[in-house]
């Protein structure tokens, strides 16, 4: 398959129109709370090649970074790498790429594609977010309708904070025994490469009157692991284990768990409006028990222990986008998950209640724009704000600057993040 891909690419190359894009960019942030070191720099350099001969597309978009977050590295990342097939009725993408499915903004609900780049939390655009993956892409055109199947031969995972990354999740419910516990974390254990453990999902479109609707599901991994304790070890060894001055240490390996789900999106225009509908329903969902003691002898307890729980789970957003003069565009979502079979001993919530709200303008005729995000946890008084502004100078300058604030309580997703508000500074060259 491979030197197929490499024989119509040299053949494309002989003939075509080739377009070369990409941008020089500096993202450099500052903490504002004063019990936080938080400090960011990215220098990146993204190139974008497309190159279209006849029924034929290629495209690649790869870049090259140094980062300093928490530590510094470089990094070279090939983030699409793909070849388009047009013919009459089916279109045919093969290669590294990316889907987006659903309509939810801030909060990934039925877009469960492609893995994501959580190293910065959701402070990056969401096309950073999400990362590129190998898959087979068909779509089928028929009249208004239109059938999207995807073959994804291997689960690939996301991208975690690690080390001193001020955005590793915290995980309170870890912690609370009364003495220290260490995690290090061991095997991360990924489906093997067969037939049986490839991704598989459709996707169809279709228009009722005015009513644009996609039915889609997907069968392959969760995108999101769940833990096993596999070792304990107790330290000094003169004391007895989980008793006053001892510690543990916890090798922890990674499990991705199967994944079947249904979902269908909605859009409607209504006078200035246009009425958005999300909704998805995941079977056997896979989640991590309360870390607990394990059994005990004389006194003294031999590991710390995990149980994982699976249940169905239902959740939905309902919203509005409404534009007006000067590019002005505002979008409000409400978000809402339920869990069915719900444990106590699960750390996670059984219902959460969201509000996303997004503003767009544009000023000085166009050459200045502004962008407020806002999510907010209706449940937990938590959430987070992004405020960016930018403005054109000449061809293909941008600088921008902007805010990433965050409320809440440390043992929420989002609360946790309190201490990293920050202000940023964006310097872009396009060509």
């Amino acid at each position: 398959m491979r030197y197929g891909f490499l024989l119509i690419l040299c053949l494309c190359s002989l003939q075509g129109q080739s377009v070369l894009s990409g941008h020089l960019q500096n993202w450099t942030a500052w903490g504002i709370n004063k019990e936080s070191d938080y400090n960011l720099a990215r220098d990146r350099l993204r190139l974008n090649y497309s190159h279209n001969y006849q029924r034929y597309r290629f495209y690649y978009s790869g870049e090259l970074a140094y980062e300093v977050l928490g530590k510094a590295s470089l990094t070279a990342l090939n983030r699409e790498l793909y070849l388009d097939v047009y013919g009459r009725s089916v279109d045919l993408r093969i290669g590294k790429q990316k889907v987006v499915w659903g309509l939810t903004e801030g909060l990934f609900l039925n877009d469960i594609i492609n893995p994501r780049d959580n190293r910065y939390f959701l402070i990056q655009d969401l096309d950073d977010i999400r990362l590129g993956t190998f898959m087979v892409k068909l779509n089928w055109f028929v009249g208004n309708w239109n059938l999207e199947s995807l073959w994804i031969p291997r689960f690939e995972p996301g991208v975690t904070p690690q080390d001193k990354n001020p955005w590793v999740e915290k995980r309170p419910e870890w912690y609370n025994f009364g003495f220290p516990v260490y995690y290090r974390f061991g095997k991360k254990n990924l489906p093997e490469m067969d037939l049986a453990n490839s991704e598989l999902g459709l996707r169809l479109k279709g228009r009722f009157n005015e009513t644009d609707v996609w039915f889609y599901a997907f069968k392959g991994f969760q995108g999101e692991p769940v833990f096993t304790f596999v070792k304990t070890d107790w330290y000094p060894d003169s004391i007895p284990a989980g008793a006053a001055g001892s510690r543990a240490e916890v090798v922890v390996n990674t499990l991705y768990k199967p994944l079947t789900m249904i979902g269908i999106d909605l859009t409607r225009p209504v006078g200035l409006f246009v009425l958005k509908g999300e909704f998805g329903y995941f079977f056997d969902y896979a989640f991590n028990g309360r870390p607990i003691l394990g059994s005990v002898i004389d006194d003294a307890p031999i590991s710390i222990n995990t149980r994982i729980y699976y249940t169905d789970y239902f959740q939905a957003m309902g919203g509005f986008d409404v534009n007006g003069p000067l590019g002005i565009g505002v979008t409000v979502q409400y978000i809402q998950k339920l869990l069915f079979d719900y444990r106590e001993e699960m750390p996670v919530n059984r219902m959460e209640q969201w509000l996303s709200v997004s503003f767009s303008g544009l000023f000085l005729e166009g050459d200045g724009n502004t962008e407020v995000f806002v999510l907010h946890d209706l449940r937990n008084k938590a959430g987070m704000l992004k405020w960016e502004n930018g403005f054109r100078f000449g061809a293909g300058f941008l600088v921008g600057f902007g805010l990433d604030w965050f409320w809440g309580k440390a043992d929420n997703w989002i609360g946790q993040f309190d201490a990293n508000d920050n202000i940023f500074v964006k310097l872009t060259y396009s060509f």
